[in-house]
């Protein structure tokens, strides 16, 4: 940016003014727009952020800290980056959680790390539904679960009904442990970055997911 004569927040307006007329332009010839908003990469969990956060609004994932979405300030924390998206790009009527298929900050964290309410609701989650037991995406995807709930409440209490609420990630294997854990209503977004939607392992995939008001695209 610098070689171009350009500070980073200069830099930084220039890149929403772009985005902003794209979104436009989708909507104008009757596309909507789905808005991925990353929550599980580390530049997504700013550090320098998070740690104005008490102690008590937040969790601790090995070297990373986390805002805990069932705490006033980390509520707060989600809630906000809901209203300035929306009010940055009011074209999105579909706003995503999106999250990796390894090693990052959220899917990182085991139950003993959990909030002790946490370690209790997902023990009950795991004597409730077998499928869950064994399966190694049941603690990422119950701490991502969590995550999605602030952003309903979010759109809820923001009154935008009109924005969709989706949750994705690359590849298929959390879909069962999702489709269990994650609210009713809200939107699976695999991505099939490897092109195998057709094969027969990635198909069982699909035939564990139950028709209980969830929907996966």
């Amino acid at each position: 940016s610098h070689a171009l004569g350009m500070t980073e927040d200069e830099r930084a307006e220039a890149k929403i003014a772009l985005m902003r007329r794209v979104f436009r332009l989708a909507r104008s010839r009757g596309l909507g727009v789905t808005y991925a908003h990353d929550v599980d990469t580390e530049s997504s969990n700013p550090q320098n952020i998070l740690l104005t956060l008490p102690a008590s609004a937040r969790i601790t994932s090995g070297k990373f800290q986390l805002a805990n979405p069932e705490t006033q300030e980390g509520y707060a924390y989600y809630k906000e980056q809901v209203r300035q998206l929306l009010a940055t790009y009011p074209q999105i009527d579909r706003l995503a959680v999106w999250f990796r298929n390894n090693s990052t900050p959220w899917r990182n964290l085991e139950p003993k790390d959990f909030p002790e309410a946490w370690r209790k609701q997902f023990q009950a989650a795991l004597d409730q539904h077998a499928p869950l037991r064994g399966d190694k995406e049941a603690h990422g995807m119950f701490a991502m679960s969590k995550l999605v709930r602030a952003f309903q409440r979010a759109l809820d209490e923001l009154g935008r009904k009109d924005v969709e609420l989706a949750y994705g990630s690359w590849r298929f294997p959390f879909l069962r442990a999702a489709d269990i854990l994650m609210p009713a209503g809200t939107t699976a977004i695999p991505l099939d970055w490897q092109i195998v939607f057709d094969k027969p392992e990635t198909q069982q995939y699909f035939r564990v997911i139950t028709a209980d008001g969830r929907k996966t695209i």
